[in-house]
């Protein structure tokens, strides 16, 4: 098995966790350095105990009080739930979410270094050779005619705002629609499931890809399907009134911009509130 990588969010110290005991506070930690990219630990409790470097009892203890209510957690989903019980082991509850803003984070600083480091291999114009007589190969082709400074300031400060602001997406990039069809299927599990990919629905898949830079990985989507999924309204529980008792979302009132904007934003809003 590879090295997983978690990254710890500093504001762990300021949550109720901190104030529980140093078993369980060593064993939380242990969970969130052991879990696979699904948020799943697989151990039985005395291995939790050598994981987390505890006692038996203390990582009994521990394993209680995560999967226990919490009334003072920031976290209302799940009642402040840390962990639930899986088939030989535990998931922790708010992994994809975590995830999903360290995978946004890291985009931005990649884009950040790219802009950096690209920044500096265009040579400034005092660099470049002069177009000359003297020196032929420099001469352009096709000689543009003089612009004034009005004209050549906004030309420059279009160029910066461009290189500022994106980082290169690769030409062509392939929209994985059957994966995210896959991950819908996988988490709203009481909403019909998507069997047909046409037309439409790959249309309505694109434009919710293209949106947005953040959307361009089928980790996104997978974060999304399982927020959507803790959400009774969208993951079909309910309760529906006034009329729309039938009514129950859908893969394509779900792919919908205004939907993906919202679900997203409350979820980056709950996090920095836990942060």
């Amino acid at each position: 098995m590879s090295d997983n990588y978690t990254k710890l969010f500093s504001s762990i110290t300021e949550s109720t966790v901190w104030g529980e005991p140093y078993g369980t506070r060593l064993v939380w930690i242990a969970f969130l350095a052991k879990c696979n990219k699904h948020g799943e630990v697989y151990a039985a409790v005395p291995g939790v105990a050598r994981m987390a470097n505890v006692t038996l009892e203390e990582a009994d203890a521990a394993i209680t009080a995560l999967l226990s209510p919490d009334k003072w957690s920031r976290t209302p989903d799940n009642e402040g739930r840390r962990i639930e019980a899986i088939d030989g082991g535990w998931r922790i509850l708010n992994h994809s979410k975590f995830d999903a803003i360290r995978g946004s984070e890291e985009r931005a600083a990649y884009k950040r270094e790219w802009d950096r480091k690209n920044r500096g291999n265009r040579p400034s114009a005092k660099d470049r050779p002069p177009t000359t007589p003297d020196n032929p190969d420099s001469k352009p082709t096709n000689p543009t005619p003089p612009v004034s400074s009005q004209q050549s300031g906004k030309k420059e400060a279009k160029a910066c705002a461009s290189s500022t602001d994106e980082a290169p997406q690769p030409r062509n990039q392939p929209i994985p629609y059957q994966a995210i069809a896959d991950a819908f299927n996988r988490n709203m599990e009481k909403l019909p499931k998507v069997r047909e990919l046409n037309a439409k629905r790959k249309t309505m898949i694109r434009t919710a890809w293209q949106e947005n830079a953040e959307r361009r990985t089928p980790e996104f989507w997978t974060a999304y399907f399982e927020e959507c999924a803790s959400d009774s309204f969208l993951n079909g529980s309910g309760p529906y009134k006034n009329g729309h008792e039938n009514w129950r979302p859908s893969f394509d009132y779900l792919l919908k911009g205004d939907v993906v904007t919202r679900v997203f934003e409350k979820a980056l809003d709950r996090m920095e509130r836990e942060g």
